[in-house]
């Protein structure tokens, strides 16, 4: 039968730092880690070509309906709210990535945490400089 601190469940020490989580062979666990970057990079999935959708079409869209978003078709003021949400979700998820890579990187996943924190802070520069470039594009071949 294994103590607490053998199972790494018990503090190392009175007032030490706690133990490590291990899996159950002995390794440390990973999954921090890989949740972390997961949750980065599918933040980065979505959020890119959402922008990209959303910035190519509302050129010649609000240049043919109005400048309100209110005033363009019903089915684009529902598409790009769909993509506004998923905007929002990606948001999240991209913030949640951040805030995992860096509890992984001070727990010793300084591979995984790190790429989760890099990740995570270029996606919105990234996914906003593709709806900047794809506004301008449309607006100057509508123009």
């Amino acid at each position: 039968m294994t103590s607490l601190r053998q199972s790494g469940l018990a503090p190392a020490g009175p007032g030490g730092p706690p133990a490590r989580a291990r899996t159950t062979d002995g390794r440390r666990d990973r999954r921090l880690g890989l949740t972390a970057v997961l949750l980065a990079v599918g933040a980065t999935v979505v959020s890119i070509p959402a922008s990209a959708s959303v910035g190519a079409t509302v050129g010649p869209v609000e240049g043919a309906h109005g400048t309100v978003l209110a005033d363009t078709p019903a089915w684009y003021s529902g598409a790009v709210s769909v993509l506004l949400a998923l905007q929002g979700i990606a948001a999240l998820a991209g913030l949640a990535g951040l805030v995992l890579g860096i509890v992984a990187a001070t727990r010793r996943q300084v591979g995984a945490g790190v790429t989760a924190i890099v990740i995570a802070t270029l996606a919105p520069l990234v996914s906003f400089g593709v709806f900047l470039a794809m506004v301008l594009g449309s607006v100057c071949c509508v123009a």
